[in-house]
C-alpha cells in the first residue's frame, strides 16, 4: 500500500482508496469504464413566463429583506437568501439551459445554453462538448 497525491485536491491518500476522502474525487476503475460513452446534449429549454416570474417576486423580496433587517432580523434573511437566488434561477430560465447526462456516472444535469466543458458535481470528473454530444475527457 503506498501514499499517491489525489488529482483534484493534491491531498495524501492511499493507492488502493476507489476516492478521495478529502475531496470526494473518485478514481477510475476497470469496471466502470464501459459508462464512459458520449452522451446527447438535450435541446436548449427556455421559459420565459416562469423566468420573468421568478425575476419579479425576487426583486419585490429585496426591499422587503431590506426592511426586514430593521423590524425582525431572522425574516430578513430568509427573504434576501431567498430573492438572490430567485433572480438568479429566473435568469437562467430566460437565457435557456440544456439537459445534460454525465458520460462517467451517467447522472442528469442542467447546464447553460453555450457551455463548453462540465465537471460533474457527483464524479467530479470533466467532459467536453464537441458538436450535439458530451465526450468524458479520460
Amino acid at each position: 500500500m503506498a501514499l499517491i497525491s489525489c488529482p483534484e485536491c493534491g491531498k495524501q491518500i492511499s493507492d488502493s482508496t476507489p476516492s478521495c476522502p478529502h475531496c470526494g474525487y473518485q478514481f477510475s476503475t476497470i469496471g466502470t469504464s464501459a459508462v464512459c460513452s458520449p452522451t446527447k446534449i438535450g435541446d436548449i429549454s427556455m421559459n420565459y413566463p416562469v423566468g420573468i416570474a421568478m425575476i419579479v417576486i425576487g426583486v419585490i423580496l429585496l426591499p422587503v429583506s431590506f426592511f426586514g433587517f430593521f423590524l425582525f432580523l431572522i425574516p430578513g434573511i430568509i427573504a434576501l437568501v431567498v430573492a438572490i437566488p430567485l433572480i438568479a434561477l429566473g435568469i437562467s430560465k430566460i437565457s435557456g439551459t440544456r439537459s445534460i447526462c454525465c458520460p462517467h456516472c451517467g447522472k442528469p444535469a442542467e447546464v447553460g445554453k453555450n457551455f463548453e466543458s462540465h465537471k460533474c458535481y457527483t464524479c467530479k470528473k470533466v467532459s467536453v462538448r464537441e458538436g450535439d454530444f458530451l465526450n468524458p475527457v479520460l
